[in-house]
């Protein structure tokens, strides 16, 4: 069993919040470790050049306080289960070349999406077998690179939403681990899911929900069972980060995540999770 003050605050970033002002703005908040997630393809080959500028902003960002210490790969304009076969070796292909830039950045994970969202009920079982195929060649290559790869637990018709097809994944293909989203889960509440996958756990994407489709909301403004997950992971011995994972246009700043973390995780505010409106 682990101690959850042990996990160290992160953060999920895109690449306009790579910025330098950005970045020494997390830093002075106490926010020391980013993941990159890259949610389109043109985000990753556009202005922002992932493939030739990623090794030198990880330097540069070190310098400025911040370690990005995972990469997430692209999920849009990509599909590692889609039926056709070059739809999926593109996919293999992209994925590959993005995971070598940060195994040569020095990064010890990648994420991915085992789907898209939308899979028909009748094309699942098949689908599962695709998106497996696809995602042991992306482990093999990343393993090769000394890289971890990291699936995502996803909602809706996603693959990868119950802990089954989870463990379809990660009991088969060997050295795969998994990230586990914690506003994500729509058809197990999230502390049966844990108990169901958690020696797999290495990562988490933290947020809040409604329970009924994912919100990305700081956590005690959505009806997670906090006390619940926290201890489930600590039970499972989960030794990773508490990386939040929130959507922007909500506003939150630096500080009020800090502040969230210290007051959930270390224990050190005697305030109450802020509750405010959707």
């Amino acid at each position: 069993m682990t101690d959850r003050k042990t996990w160290p605050l992160a953060l999920s970033i895109h690449p306009e919040g790579t910025a330098p002002e950005k970045l020494s703005e997390m830093a002075e908040a106490g926010i020391c470790q980013a993941e990159l997630s890259m949610p389109h393809l043109t985000s990753v080959y556009g202005d922002f050049d992932y493939p030739h500028r990623f090794p030198s902003l990880r330097r540069e960002a070190r310098n400025l306080g911040v370690d990005i210490t995972s990469v997430h790969l692209p999920y849009c304009g990509v599909a590692p289960e889609d039926p056709l076969q070059d739809v999926r070796d593109e996919t293999v292909r992209i994925q590959k070349e993005l995971i070598s830039v940060a195994a040569e950045a020095g990064v010890g994970k990648c994420i991915m999406h085992p789907s898209r969202d939308g899979t028909p009920d009748a094309e699942r079982d098949e689908r599962l077998k695709y998106a497996a195929d696809s995602i042991s060649r992306i482990n093999e290559f990343a393993s090769k690179c000394g890289v971890t790869l990291c699936i995502e637990n996803l909602p809706r018709k996603c693959l990868g939403r119950t802990p089954a097809e989870m463990r379809m994944f990660l009991e088969n293909i060997p050295g795969l681990r998994m990230v586990m989203d914690l506003n994500h889960s729509l058809l197990q509440d999230n502390v049966t899911f844990i108990h169901s996958i958690g020696k797999w756990i290495v990562s988490l994407h933290v947020s809040d929900y409604d329970l009924i489709d994912e919100r990305h909301m700081l956590p005690g403004l959505g009806k997670n069972d906090w006390n619940g997950i926290l201890k489930a992971l600590e039970d499972e011995n989960y030794r990773g980060r508490f990386l939040y994972e929130l959507r922007w246009d909500y506003g939150y700043s630096f500080s009020e995540i800090a502040e969230n973390y210290n007051r959930l995780v270390l224990c050190t505010s005697t305030g109450k999770l802020s509750e405010q409106s959707d």
